[in-house]
């Protein structure tokens, strides 16, 4: 200032930029000061902090109805409830606040005067409605854009400009309630139809107004108008940090994209705002340029200090506990911490983090990761109590279903289907997507088959442009329910789709009615697509070979095959499947299938996988005279508690081909005999984790004793050894292995990998590492830059640095970006080995 003195919104910036909530306090209760109320509404996290949030945007709004960017904060709470409020319909209180300023504007147009006095706020009970309000509004706008040409005084603060503000605010609110009417409450396309009318009605003369039709057409009927909006408008329009609209107007064509990106780059600044948007955005240059700048501007933002933990990767104990305290009233950084503690395995420090934020402001997100953790340590009561905990906050729409969705899994997966039930038609009542699922497969649980149908057929009716065929393969795999309407719906669904530009799960539906229908080729076909596109999903091209050997054709099973292992990593689970296939074809004359391997692979899949690789087994043996043993993997896949894994689907058709019956749906995925030592195995790898390795051994002899010839089980006990420094133990655990299954590729890797390169001189030995290595190159054929580097850390044992030297320079070459083979091949040169602590084995 002219005085020297430093200005008040200096002072409150500084407090917003190095998070100093206390500073952005009014004196003046009666009279908050606008901007610190403005800054203090920014600093708090509206996903997480959202009690404190609410009650900052609800003081700016008094203070100033039209801030649109109150209203977007209000939306950010992800609360149903609250970002209703801010939308267009819920923020009809907020309007005629708007029109009771309008009416003390000086020299405001009498027409529009009229407008505003016949609407604003006379008292609770004497605001007009929101259809009169919405009407007077149009009105008042194409007063105000007349009156703004008309006006000769040559002032930029126009009231054409003032009615284009206005019109901002309704363009905002009006997409807002459009995109939580079709995306969190999944309206039909009719209602959605006539909303979008209603709503284009209101923003008429709007220059964005044909972004709406996004909310009534498909994909492919969007292009030309999402075209006209880039065409006709500013780039920098579509900048708006209150209606981010960049990604829904660019993704439906590429060269949208690349024209937006090149335009706004140019209209970019280094402010707090501008970053924080490019941050989210796509383009990495520019979202790592943005990050660099935002530790220089706002350095103290939780979500600054968030990224930045982010980037660190780990965090010691020391500076983990000072930025718990610091940040000890961010409910926010508080979970962001804890998730950083969970990737580094001390869960203890995460789970205290997700207690504090909780305790700070009790939100979903933060009793969902508090829940977690309780669950994959397979503490379920303290899981329950946590989630009927968060049963207990207020629900401002969707909440509590997710919660009661939870719950519901966790008593029918104990077999408590009544007490289930309660929780499943909790989470139904909402109608929202997947918790209408849970509401059938509870009814499915207790064998109420029309009540059932009923949920199964209001999904399929109401997400119809997505999930149109569900009704449809429900009615197939059960044998309940009108199959033939189903079928009328679900045809339309796949008729109506762009192809190849559909879901994945869409591909696996629409291949099982080919199989119902006896077309193994269109099912193959429908299973292939994108095989040549960026997303391959390998899954799906196991189970089309599978199809062309069912048909007796080999060429194309094989080749199906290839493209699997061409484009999985090398240890990829799916990759070790096809391999087991292709060694179990070796001899034609017969089957050399390794049951033993496949129940290693299968042992350590996560559960959702699970049945994939068990109808997959079963299938490929079944058509290989291996009827017994194919009948058992068929059970499980079919019979999973996962019902709506499309494996399960598959499953169950196989069977019935067979005219085999189906058993009772299980509680588990795995055989029951296995359940328990799996798990025991799986909390057993937690603990190793966590670090507490007495009692990961204690739990995973449980499990090898529980289960004979336990793969899986010895692989994680032979882990842990070498992470104790017992490498002899894990050679052991190796060694026992190969005497059952002399063909476990995966053991005979692990234990070369321990005779040539651990630091404990006593355990080496070359040759037999070159052994062991040559046997699982055989076991799974092909280069691959783990094969080529052991083989130099093998020679290098022996002696053999010149071979040693040659192919470590061959892995350079297939992986350059690795760290640590230009440190093994500098060793070599020297005529020295290069070794690792037992527990520094990769």
């Amino acid at each position: 200032l002219d005085n020297g003195a430093v200005p008040d919104w200096l002072k409150q910036m500084e407090a917003f930029c190095n998070f100093v909530p206390e500073d952005l306090e009014s004196e003046d209760k009666e009279n908050p000061d606008e901007l610190a109320t403005y800054l203090k509404m920014r600093l708090l996290a509206p996903n997480y902090d959202i009690d404190r949030c609410v009650a900052a945007i609800t003081e700016m709004l008094y203070l100033n109805p039209a801030c649109s960017r109150a209203i977007e904060r209000m939306y950010q709470t992800g609360r149903l409830g609250t970002a209703q409020t801010a939308s267009e319909g819920g923020a009809n209180v907020n309007w005629h606040a708007i029109h009771s300023r309008l009416c003390n504007v000086p020299g405001l147009p009498t027409a529009a005067l009229e407008i505003s006095t016949e609407h604003q706020i006379r008292g609770l009970e004497e605001v007009s409605t929101q259809e009169d309000e919405q009407s007077a509004r149009v009105k008042l706008l194409r007063i105000l854009r007349k009156a703004g040409i008309e006006d000769t005084s040559g002032d930029e603060l126009s009231w054409n400009v003032l009615a284009e503000a206005l019109s901002d605010l309704t363009f905002i609110q009006s997409a807002r309630v459009l995109e939580i009417d079709a995306e969190w409450l999944g309206y039909p396309k009719e209602e959605m139809a006539k909303e979008v009318d209603k709503m284009i009605v209101l923003v008429d003369g709007h220059r964005l107004w044909g972004y709406l039709v996004r909310y009534k057409r498909g994909l492919a009927e969007l292009i030309q108008p999402m075209r006209d909006l880039v065409d006709n408008n500013n780039p920098t329009l579509f900048e708006m940090s209150c209606l981010p609209m960049m990604e829904p107007v660019s993704w439906t064509k590429q060269d949208n994209y690349i024209y937006f990106m090149s335009q706004l780059s140019n209209h970019w600044d280094k402010l707090y705002d501008d970053l924080i948007r490019t941050v989210s955005g796509q383009e990495e240059f520019m979202v790592k340029e943005a990050w660099e700048h935002l530790l220089v501007v706002a350095p103290n933002q939780p979500i600054v200090i968030a990224r930045h933990l982010q980037n660190m990767g780990e965090i010691d104990e020391a500076t983990g506990l000072e930025l718990e305290k610091k940040y000890r009233e961010s409910p926010y950084l508080q979970i962001e911490l804890g998730k950083v503690y969970r990737k580094q395995w001390n869960l203890q420090g995460a789970m205290r983090c997700f207690r504090n934020s909780v305790d700070l402001q009790p939100t979903i997100q933060g009793y969902n990761e508090l829940a977690y953790e309780y669950q994959r340590k397979d503490k379920l009561k303290e899981y329950r109590d946590v989630l009927e905990e968060a049963l207990s906050l207020e629900s401002y729409g969707l909440e509590n279903g997710e919660t009661h969705t939870k719950l519901a899994y966790l008593l029918m997966r104990q077999g408590k289907w009544e007490e289930a039930k309660e929780h499943a038609d909790g989470a139904a009542e909402s109608h929202f997507a997947w918790r209408l699922i849970i509401g059938a497969r509870s009814a499915e649980g207790l064998k109420q088959w029309k009540e059932a149908e009923e949920y199964r057929r209001e999904y399929a009716e109401r997400y119809g442009a997505v999930y149109g065929d569900t009704w449809y393969l429900w009615c197939a795999r059960t044998g309940h329910g009108d199959i033939q309407e189903a079928k009328k719906l679900s045809d339309r669904y796949w008729k109506s789709l762009k192809r190849p530009q559909i879901y994945a799960t869409t591909r696996w539906n629409e291949s099982a009615d080919r199989i119902l229908a006896g077309d193994l080729q269109g099912a193959i076909n429908v299973l292939q697509e994108h095989i040549d596109q960026r997303f391959q999903n390998t899954f799906q091209w196991v189970i089309a070979a599978l199809l062309a050997d069912r048909m007796g054709d080999e060429q194309q099973r094989d080749r199906i095959f290839q493209s699997v292992l061409s484009v999985c990593k090398h240890q990829e689970t799916n990759a070790r499947l096809v391999n087991l296939f292709m060694l179990a074809l070796r001899d034609k004359a017969k089957l050399q299938w390794n049951e033993q391997a496949f129940m290693e692979l299968v042992d350590a899949q996560p559960e959702d996988d699970v049945p994939f690789f068990y109808f997959c087994a079963g299938f490929f043996l079944g058509m290989h005279g291996e009827e017994e043993l194919s009948r058992k993997h068929l059970q499980c896949a079919a019979t999973g508690f996962y019902i709506d894994n499309p494996n399960c689907m598959y499953a169950t058709l196989a069977l019935r081909d067979k005219k085999i019956p189906i058993e009772e749906i299980r509680l588990n995925v795995h055989p029951e005999e296995r359940n328990k030592g799996i798990k025991l195995m799986n909390l057993g790898y937690i603990a190793r984790q966590e670090k507490r390795y007495e009692d990961s051994r204690k739990l995973l002899n449980e499990s090898i004793e529980l289960i004979p010839q336990f793969s899986a089980g010895l692989l994680e006990r032979a882990r842990l050894s070498l992470k104790e420094g017992k490498p002899a133990e894990a050679i052991k655990d190796y060694e026992e292995i190969l005497k059952y299954d002399p063909e476990s590729q995966k053991t005979h890797l692990y234990l070369a990998q321990v005779l040539c390169l651990c630091d404990q001189a006593d355990v080496r030995n070359g040759e037999k590492a070159l052994e062991h290595l040559k046997t699982a190159m055989n076991l799974r054929p092909g280069r691959h830059h783990w094969y080529t580097w052991l083989s130099g850390a093998a020679y290098a044992e022996q002696g053999n640095f010149e071979r040693a030297i040659q192919y470590m320079t061959d892995a350079i070459k297939e992986e350059p970006k690795d760290k640590d083979y230009p440190k093994m091949l500098e060793s070599y040169r020297e005529g020295k080995g290069y070794y690792l602590a037992a527990d520094k084995l990769p």
